[in-house]
């Protein structure tokens, strides 16, 4: 079962990563900063030019445009602790 839980929890990853590349510019940066090298947002603020807050907002912003996009693509399920235990494209994420 947890190799399963992992090809799952693989999958869903990789097609997160190339929708990140499909959101505008300005969300897509943030978003990388924060979750794939993992910037701290105050840090973020400042490589961005931006607010503290203004961050923080465009970060939120870009994982809700991420959530829309995944839901529309995918059937995603998950267990109590996170695992996707099944994902079913709605479309090929290619």
């Amino acid at each position: 079962d947890t190799e399963e839980y992992n090809f799952f929890n693989d999958c869903v990853f990789h097609c997160l990563q190339q929708l990140m590349h499909t959101l505008p510019s300005p969300y897509r940066e943030a978003i990388l900063l924060a979750e794939v090298d993992q910037v701290p947002q105050k840090e973020l603020a400042v490589r961005l030019g931006i607010s503290y807050s203004g961050a923080k907002s465009r970060v939120q912003r870009a994982r809700q445009m991420l959530k829309e996009k995944m839901t529309a693509l995918y059937h995603i399920q998950t267990d109590g602790f996170g695992n996707v235990v099944q994902c079913e494209n709605r479309q090929p994420c290619g």
